[in-house]
């Protein structure tokens, strides 16, 4: 009886090694996601330059409308001045 379960023990240790041995990366694996990992670098470095071309696009963009905006403030503000000096001269 205790031979019959140590050979059976052996047996399980034997298919799991094979398992093991059979889910192992070879060569080829390891090269091919050395080339993935890269591309993910590429990828990360093109991605990081869009980001920074948007942000710059942005910027410009804000620049124009809060430059846009002063003008319309300004203009208001010669408007308003105007009211001011009409309607507390006239009191």
């Amino acid at each position: 009886m205790k031979k019959n379960k140590t050979e059976m023990n052996m047996n399980d240790l034997a298919i799991m090694v094979q398992r093991g041995f059979a889910e192992t990366a070879t060569k080829q694996d390891l090269h091919e996601l050395r080339l993935e990992i890269k591309d993910n670098y590429a990828t990360k470095a093109e991605l990081r330059l869009e980001i920074k071309n948007l942000k710059d696009d942005i910027e410009i963009m804000m620049s124009k409308y809060i430059g846009s905006f002063r003008k319309d403030f300004d203009d208001l503000a010669k408007r308003v001045r105007k009211l001011e000096d009409k309607v507390f001269t006239n009191r």
